[in-house]
């Protein structure tokens, strides 16, 4: 009984230099993977740096005694792992979110309330075959294949509305909201066009079915708006088609090739806040980065497991703090970088 007295300061200096522990070797890690993970390699300046990797629950920021019980209870997303995951967005306040086709929901990195939670895993709003994903202010707007039809949720996971049916997008692949308008835009790569419809629902108007026409699209997988212009991956097209917000075509850049600049599968688009174009190909297994007038600026990424080491990139996302989000498919990741601009 005599020692019983010690145990608990036993304990808190055995937690106190693990904690300590961990954070010298966190923190020396940390410094090493922004010497060492930068495109491109010195002595050249820096433009892109890897920052994390997201794949299950265990990157989240829970305390030590959140750990402890899900520990004892066995309830937690530690041993929760990204399945098929296939497009991704954020929030303003650094939540991610990622449409994962194997599980069949929405899975969100929350670092704001610390924990994993998911969309779409219940009626109502269930998602049967998550495919894209946009995300504005507390909105997050899902296109559902199976369902054929675009889910509104607010952050909380409540489902909202439903826009679309199944008569009107027959595999709708991605999607991207203009708030200013409050239209939201869908790409169809089935019927091979982009649909519009109004917020409320309404169908608006639906444009590139055309192919024979030099503003026609074939398979179109990504979309985003920059610049009140929408900028389509038009993957079989094999380059980048870019429209007025009412669908005239304005400009494209690409064409089939295996070099630097060229495309075999583009996949995911996103682009930065100085204009800078970034798209994944999954045959080339890496990013590019071009500029307004189509010119590659730069490329990261090769096939592999390493950092910036991709197996079939697709989704992509870029967000207020230029963190640029990779959908590493096979991987079953997303892979962050920091865009550091010129």
């Amino acid at each position: 009984m005599k020692n019983t007295p010690c145990r608990p300061r036993f304990l808190f200096l055995f937690l106190s230099t693990g904690f300590l522990a961990l954070c010298v070797g966190g923190c020396t890690a940390s410094k090493n993977m922004d010497q060492e993970h930068v495109w491109p390699a010195p002595p050249d300046s820096a433009r892109i740096r890897y920052l994390e990797t997201l794949a299950d629950g265990s990157v989240m920021p829970r305390s030590f005694f959140a750990s402890l019980f899900e520990t004892l209870s066995g309830v937690g997303y530690a041993d929760v792992h990204l399945g098929k995951p296939l497009n991704v967005a954020a929030d303003d306040w650094g939540r991610v979110y990622v449409t994962d086709l194997e599980l069949r929901r929405v899975v969100i990195f929350d670092f704001v309330e610390k924990r994993m939670r998911f969309l779409g895993d219940a009626a109502p709003g269930q998602l049967y075959s998550p495919m894209g994903i946009t995300v504005h202010d507390t909105l997050v707007f899902v296109t559902d294949n199976h369902l054929g039809q675009v889910i509104v949720f607010n952050s909380l996971g409540r489902s909202l509305r439903t826009i679309g049916s199944k008569q009107d997008l027959t595999n709708p692949v991605a999607i991207v909201y203009h708030p200013d308008s409050k239209r939201v835009y869908v790409a169809d790569s089935k019927s091979h066009e982009i649909i519009v419809y109004s917020f409320d629902g309404q169908l608006l108007f639906r444009f590139g079915a055309k192919r024979d026409w030099i503003g026609g699209l074939y398979f179109p997988t990504a979309l985003w708006i920059y610049d009140e212009k929408l900028y389509v991956v038009d993957s079989m097209g094999f380059r980048v088609a870019v429209y007025d917000l009412e669908g005239n075509f304005l400009s494209a850049f690409g064409e089939p090739g295996s070099a630097p600049g060229f495309f075999a599968r583009p996949k995911g688009i996103a682009v930065s806040g100085d204009g800078k174009i970034f798209v994944t190909d999954a045959a080339f297994n890496n990013f590019q980065v071009f500029d307004q007038q189509g010119q590659v600026y730069m490329f990261v990424g090769t096939a592999g497991l390493a950092p910036g080491e991709f197996q079939i990139p697709s989704g992509l996302f870029i967000d207020k703090q230029n963190r640029v989000l990779v959908v590493d498919q096979i991987n079953r990741r997303i892979q962050i970088f920091r865009y550091l601009g010129e």
